[in-house]
This record gives C-alpha cells, sequence and structure tokens, in this order.
C-alpha cells in the first residue's frame, strides 16, 4: 500500500517493500493497473523483474490483465500506455491552463508570497509586508552584510520564519522587483507581478551577499575584515582566503592568500603559483594610493545606455532549438526504419518536446537593464576622500564602503593587479 503516491513514479514505499521481496511471490495483485504504474518504461521493468523470478500479474478489477497468458500481456501493455497518455494529456492541459493564466497575468496557485496577496486572481502589494522587506533590505545594506545580525534582526522581526534557509531565500526573492520564476520550468516573466522595491536596491543587497564576511571560530569578539569576499587571484582567479592570528600584544592580525596556494603548500598539490600572503593594513594602503586614479578611468569608458530595455542574448537559444528540431526529426526516422522501439521512441520524443516547449517563450525574450547610479564614485573624485573622509570611519564603515564600490579585488605576488567596480 502506497496511500497518497501517484503511480506516475516507482519511488514509493510499499511499492519496494514488494519488489525487494519479489522472490517469495508466484503471483502479484493488485486493484487495477493504473494502480500499479501510469509509466510504460517503469511498468515493462516491473514485469521484467517479476517474471525474471517466476512470478505474474493480475488486476482484480481488470478481468483481462494476466500476464501468465499471451492476451493478458497485450492488454497489459495496451492500458499501460493509454494509462501514461493519460497522465502526460493532463499534464498539457494543466501547463495549457497556467499558460493562459500568466498571459493574462492572473496568479495559477493560492500560495502566499510574503509581500503580496491575491486578490481577485491577481498579485496586490501588501503594503505592511512591503515596508518590513525593503526595512530587511535597508538594514542588510546598512550593517554590511554581518551575517549574526542580520540573522538577530530576521528572527526579532520576522517571527513567522526561523530559519536561516527562509532569509536566504527573501534575500533572494526576484518577486521583490517584478521578475516571476516559474516552478516548471524555470522561465522569467516580466510585467506579470508587481515590484515593491527599487532594483537599485536589490541589486545592492545580492552584492553583499556574495560578499559577507565568514565568522571565525574560536572568537568571542571576532574582528571585522576589510576585504573577506572581495579578494581573487589574479593567476588562477580564484578567491582569496582569510587567516586571523592573535599578536602578543592581543591585537588580531589580518592577511590573506589564495586558497589553492595555500592548499599547495600544506598538500603538494600545485594548482597555483601565486603563494605569498598579504595583510590587510597593505591592502588597505595600495586601495587608498591607487583608488582615485581607477575611478576616473573606470568612469571614462563607461559605454553603456543606463535605463535601456536590451534583447536576450538569444543566439544560444536560438542554436539550442534548432538542434533539438532535428533530434526529433532523427528519432522519427529512426522509429519509422524500425530501428528504436515505441518505448524508447515516446520516451525520447517527450525528452526533447518538453526542453522545446521551455526554450521556445525564450527565444524573443527581452531583459530590463538596471540604470546604475555612480554618484558615490564621482563624489569621491570631487573631495579628498581618501584622506579626510575614509580615517574617520569605523572599522565596519570601512568594510560597507570597499562593498559597496567594488565587485572584485584582482592580487597577485602581493599588489594589487586591477579592480572592478560594481
Amino acid at each position: 500500500m502506497d496511500p497518497g503516491v501517484s503511480a506516475k513514479s516507482m519511488k514509493r514505499k510499499g511499492l519496494k517493500e514488494m519488489l525487494s521481496e519479489i522472490k517469495d511471490f508466484d503471483m502479484i495483485l493488485f486493484t487495477k493497473l493504473d494502480r500499479l504504474s501510469r509509466n510504460v518504461l517503469d511498468a515493462n521493468n516491473m514485469n521484467k523483474i517479476f517474471l525474471d523470478n517466476k512470478a505474474y500479474m493480475r488486476a482484480v478489477d481488470e478481468d483481462d490483465i494476466d500476464t501468465s497468458t499471451a492476451d493478458g500481456m497485450f492488454m497489459f501493455n495496451l492500458k499501460v500506455s493509454l494509462a501514461q497518455r493519460e497522465i502526460e494529456k493532463t499534464s498539457e492541459r494543466i501547463k495549457a491552463v497556467f499558460q493562459h493564466k500568466r498571459e493574462k497575468g492572473q496568479a495559477v496557485v493560492g500560495r502566499k508570497i510574503f509581500g503580496y496577496d491575491i486578490i481577485n486572481k491577481y498579485y496586490v502589494i501588501n503594503e505592511i509586508e512591503q515596508k518590513r522587506i525593503i526595512d530587511l533590505y535597508e538594514y542588510v545594506v546598512k550593517v554590511g552584510g554581518d551575517t549574526q545580525l542580520i540573522y538577530t534582526y530576521f528572527e526579532e522581526n520576522f517571527k513567522e520564519y526561523k530559519t536561516h534557509q527562509s532569509l536566504r531565500d527573501m534575500l533572494r526573492n526576484k518577486n521583490y522587483i517584478g521578475v516571476f520564476t516559474t516552478w516548471e520550468t524555470g522561465e522569467e516573466l516580466y510585467n506579470y507581478i508587481p515590484a515593491l522595491m527599487s532594483d537599485e536596491l536589490f541589486i545592492q543587497v545580492q552584492n553583499i551577499n556574495r560578499k559577507r564576511s565568514r565568522k571565525p571560530k574560536n572568537y568571542t569578539n571576532p574582528p571585522v575584515t576589510l576585504f573577506d569576499g572581495i579578494l581573487y587571484c589574479n593567476s588562477c582567479k580564484s578567491k582569496y582566503s582569510r587567516c586571523i592570528t592573535t599578536e602578543k600584544s592581543g591585537k588580531y592580525r589580518v592577511s590573506y592568500a589564495c586558497w589553492k596556494a595555500h592548499w599547495t603548500r600544506y598538500n603538494k598539490c600545485p594548482e597555483c603559483i601565486n603563494r605569498r600572503s598579504i595583510v590587510e593594513t597593505k591592502i588597505e594602503r595600495q586601495l587608498l594610493d591607487m583608488l582615485c586614479g581607477e575611478i576616473q578611468n573606470h568612469l571614462s569608458n563607461l559605454k553603456s545606455i543606463e535605463g535601456e530595455t536590451i534583447p536576450k542574448d538569444t543566439n544560444k537559444i536560438k542554436s539550442k532549438i534548432s538542434s533539438l528540431e532535428s533530434k526529433l526529426d532523427k528519432l522519427k526516422d529512426l522509429y519509422v526504419d524500425d530501428l528504436i522501439d515505441k518505448e524508447t521512441y515516446k520516451r525520447d520524443y517527450n525528452k526533447y518536446n518538453e526542453e522545446l516547449l521551455r526554450l521556445k517563450p525564450l527565444k524573443y525574450q527581452t531583459v530590463k537593464k538596471v540604470k546604475k547610479d555612480y554618484s558615490l564614485l564621482t563624489e569621491i573624485i570631487k573631495t579628498d576622500f581618501c584622506n579626510i573622509l575614509y580615517p574617520m570611519f569605523t572599522k565596519e564603515e570601512k568594510r560597507r564602503f570597499w562593498i559597496s564600490t567594488l565587485d572584485k579585488i584582482y592580487m597577485e605576488n602581493g599588489l594589487v593587479v586591477s579592480l572592478k567596480f560594481l
């Protein structure tokens, strides 16, 4: 017995137990064939297991299903195919209904998305929850991605959610900028769900998520590390690892090195030749010396047109669609020439056709280009930022400045080689 579990899959506890004891049985009884399986391949695999162990199948409520006879075997294959066809047709109808509803902008399921209500089948912003979400995002920016502080804030202000996974999901939810991802194919839909925050705030938090500072072990009050998460090796492009040591004076000393080179030293596994580590204070001095010049070069090289809707790179998608259509034609020829059986044909046809249906809507999709704000970089150049303002920052403020300005810092042999701005 597998109560409440679909017969379209073999991942069923009762079925697995029965198959594990098949050597003890002479006959397998079930009420109707679609209660045993709705998949041609699975049903035939089970039948082979039964026949190899000299066991047969019989349906209690269907007299014509009996694999001990030739007619019974024929009816078995026929009805399994019909059951699979019915479940696939049902799936197609459901997907068509969902697609129709989405084209009209209607919600296809009643599942609650935090920040939204469903009113008359449409997603509507819940203003109270919207404020809570925006406050959370702004707090993440304020504390510079400090994991412990963010989770403490989340526990206090979102008591209906209690897990780290809930926090991660909320901080990565594209619905909040009006991009809805379908659960069936992963397709991104625009202008389907209203945006409840600005693109700039969302992207700022995503950048911080990638650079969150890890809490070091064995430290009750760990030091703030300025560049954890944004240092990269210029040789192998891997992230730098962080090392914290305590000096005799009791002060912390923070240094960084390429983790692949660091791994090489202790495991004799040469993966990177860039073995030199560097102290955090030296990186900071180098960055301050080169910052203004790098910002000027960065701003002068900007050629992007802001605020437009640009076409998605569809060349790969079109190539994939063409390849799938070619595979379907070849598959048909193989079946017509009797080089493959019907089950193999149906299985491969469904696989290729499903992928084709997923890709076709993406053929002419466009992606909204986010307008970037370069006012901070411009302000740094205008003022004597590095000599006057920066030295007045606390450690936390310094880290927030670096991760909100730079995306990646490439290092080699103890020197800053290049910078990648956000």
